[in-house]
């Protein structure tokens, strides 16, 4: 169940759309399958984010919205998530992203596991 599936499973679990709404309408969130690092949904506020639309994010590795020079440290992470998948903040300090136009931002990010080897990152800015 990986991209707009997992959309439509939390609105049965939340009871409606008008909640779906709200979540969808207030995150700034990416879905990422934890087997390959791909985005397989995003909210509109991470497409405002990272300044790209939606159809240009999903399939994507989810490299594209990090700074080259911090994805060898982000591999090494995903590798100890992926054996250890839980709801926590990721790191201690406010991270790097990597907008389509090339500028780089900073956020907090939170990490909560999702069905079928996916996760659900949150960017706070």
């Amino acid at each position: 169940m990986k991209g707009s599936n997992f959309w439509d499973r939390i609105e049965t679990v939340l009871g409606g759309n008008q909640m779906m709404r709200a979540l969808k309408e207030s995150l700034a969130a990416v879905l990422v399958d934890l087997s390959n690092s791909s985005i397989v949904g995003v909210t509109p506020l991470a497409c405002q984010l990272f300044g790209y639309p939606e159809k240009e994010l999903i399939g994507v590795h989810l490299e594209r919205l990090i700074p080259e020079q911090y994805r060898h440290q982000h591999r090494d992470f995903v590798t100890e998530y992926e054996q250890h998948p839980r709801s926590a903040r990721m790191g201690d300090r406010r991270l790097p992203g990597l907008r389509e136009d090339g500028t780089v931002f900073t956020s907090s990010i939170w990490l909560v596991p999702a069905p079928d080897g996916c996760v659900l990152a949150v960017f706070f800015e």
